[in-house]
């Protein structure tokens, strides 16, 4: 399993989803974009770059990431790396274990 650390931004608002189980519950799911900047040195000169991400929460975490969060804030994150399939090829996203809003 492939884990990812850091602290980065909100680069979307979330997105809340419900979603209905088999038992006929149900349950939320959020979706959401982060960006995370960095800095290197070539030359003389420093160089900005950001990197783009996408998340997913689940159950009450999702709900209370849509509540609290928006487009710039700040996010420390703990998340395992997941691929699935699409129409248009393979998709990397990060399913979140741990967070907290900064």
């Amino acid at each position: 399993m492939r884990y990812c650390t850091d602290i980065g931004y909100f680069a979307t608002d979330p997105k809340l989803h419900e979603i209905e189980k088999v038992d006929g519950s149900k349950t939320y799911v959020c979706r959401f974009r982060l960006v995370f900047n960095k800095s290197r040195r070539h030359r003389d000169e420093n160089i900005k770059e950001a990197d783009f991400f996408s998340f997913v929460v689940w159950d009450t975490a999702a709900e209370y990431i849509y509540n609290n969060a928006k487009k710039g804030d700040q996010i420390f994150v703990n998340a395992e790396a997941k691929t699935r399939e699409t129409d248009s090829g393979t998709e990397v996203f990060f399913r979140v274990n741990r967070f907290e809003l900064l």
